[in-house]
Formats: C-alpha cells, sequence, structure tokens
C-alpha cells in the first residue's frame, strides 16, 4: 500500500517547460535546464516531466528520480497517454506517484478516458492514496468537447488544464467556468492542419497577425485556419486565468526561447 504522500508544493511563479527541449534522455534535459546560464536566465526553474509512456517510465531507476530531486528545479508531471490502453490505468499513475515523491511535483495532467468511469476511479484511488485530487489537471484534447472535460472536472473536484493548441484546433473558446478552473496554461501553436501534430512557438501567433485582409482570406486553409484570433485566444487565456501555471508546451530550445520572448512582449503591451 502506498504511503500517504508529503503535500504537493505549490507553483512558482516563472515558467515551466517540457524535459523534452534538446535531444537526449529526460535526465540530461533536466540538467540542461538547470543550468545557471541561459535556462535559468530566461526564468525556467519548472519543468513538466514528460511521462508518456507507461511502462518506459516504469522502467526508471531510483538514481534517476534521485538525481531529478537534486537539481534546484520544481516538477510538475504529465502522466502516460497511453494510460486509456492501460490494463491499470490507477495502478501506473500511483506507482510513478510514488517514485516521483522526493520530487513534490504541485500537479499531473492527464489526458481524458474513453470511458469517463475509468478516469472516475483513478480519481478515487488518487484521492484515498492522500494525494490532493485539485491537484490533478484535466487536460482539453481534440477529440472531447470542452464542456465535457470541464464539465468532469467540476464533478470530480479536478484541476483544469487548458491547451490552447487544442483550443485553436477545435475552435472552442473556454467560458468563465472554464478559466476559473484552469490552474495551468499548455502554450503554443498548432501546427498546420494535415501536417502533422508539432507543437509550434508561440511568435508563429503574431505572424498571423501580421497578415493583411486579402492574403489572410487566401491563406487560412494552409495556416489551419488560425487568424488573428489565435493570439487574441492566448491573450484571453493568460488574462483570464492568471492563476494558472504557464507551460511553454514546445519541445525544442531555441522555441522555448522565441516563446518566452513572446509572452515577455505580451506582458509589455499590457502593462503599457
Amino acid at each position: 500500500m502506498m504511503h500517504a504522500p508529503e503535500p504537493i508544493a505549490a507553483p512558482a511563479s516563472s515558467v515551466a517547460v517540457p524535459s523534452w527541449v534538446l535531444p537526449g534522455d529526460m535526465l540530461e534535459n533536466c540538467r540542461f535546464l538547470a543550468r545557471d546560464d541561459a535556462p535559468r536566465a530566461w526564468g525556467v526553474t519548472e519543468v513538466g516531466l514528460c511521462l508518456f509512456e507507461s511502462a518506459a517510465c516504469l522502467e526508471y531507476p531510483a538514481a534517476v528520480w534521485e538525481e531529478l530531486a537534486a537539481l534546484p528545479l520544481g516538477y510538475h508531471l504529465h502522466l502516460p497517454l497511453d494510460l486509456d490502453h492501460q490494463p491499470d490505468p490507477t495502478g501506473v499513475c500511483l506507482q510513478l506517484m510514488d517514485r516521483a515523491r522526493p520530487l513534490r511535483p504541485w500537479a499531473c495532467v492527464v489526458h481524458p478516458f474513453e470511458e469517463p468511469a475509468r478516469l472516475r476511479d483513478l480519481v478515487a484511488a488518487w484521492s484515498a492514496a492522500g494525494w490532493p485530487t485539485a491537484a490533478l489537471l484535466l487536460e482539453n484534447i481534440p477529440a472531447v468537447r470542452l464542456e465535457s472535460v470541464v464539465s468532469l472536472a467540476y464533478e470530480l473536484g479536478m484541476g483544469l488544464c487548458l491547451d490552447l493548441g487544442h483550443l485553436l484546433l477545435t475552435g472552442e473558446q473556454p467560458d468563465a467556468a472554464a478559466l476559473a478552473r484552469c490552474r495551468m496554461l499548455h502554450l503554443s501553436c498548432p501546427e498546420q492542419r494535415g501536417r502533422g501534430h508539432r507543437h509550434l512557438p508561440l511568435d508563429r501567433l503574431d505572424q498571423l497577425d501580421r497578415l493583411d485582409r486579402l492574403d489572410q482570406l487566401d491563406r487560412l486553409d494552409r495556416l489551419g485556419r488560425l487568424d488573428p484570433a489565435g493570439t487574441r485566444l492566448a491573450r484571453a487565456l493568460l488574462d483570464g486565468a492568471p492563476q494558472a501555471r504557464r507551460m511553454v508546451e514546445v519541445f525544442d530550445w531555441d522555441g522555448v526561447v522565441s516563446s518566452i520572448r513572446w509572452l515577455q512582449a505580451a506582458e509589455a503591451r499590457k502593462a503599457g
């Protein structure tokens, strides 16, 4: 049986980035992100550990978790993407939480399940193990209506992670209830429709804003139907959920830096 955990830590005020911004494994990336030069200079003090594959992440040796805990970083976890295909998703999550205990992650992001009953089972076991239910953040994904995600989060006492790229792909707009429940923002520009699923830097949104009307009408479809509303939605999320952690969900360092610059410019415009 899992021992009662220590309280999950509160998030810091600076930006979070993924544990995959350079070629290499999770530990190598976190060593880079803990350096005092470029990463820290850009305000990176938290890493979202990308625990995307259940089996591979459960095989990390204890030494990996120990070294991660020794780095001067805060953490949150993105729970595996394959949970819906696991026979015991609850067991996988609780094992990962037990191993990540020394990191004191303040939150864990999870995708909706095809069968909501499986998510309800996970939340019940999570709470029984002593982890705060509000620290389990349900993320909106294109395959599930935002309204359903928000409703389920409220029903189960979960927090919300609102993903800008997913919202832009579906054309959905979060309402006041979603923004109030939001504890994390995943910030990136989605790739053009039909081209793949890369998470592009936030400055790609501004490129769309600079199109004139005729050129914009001609290029909307090639640009994944992203118009200036993309930038407006990003700013609406930032303004509407000031309590939410800002996670630059871009998986290369240059893209992370350009996205942080975009955020800094957005803050400067707001202050001005």
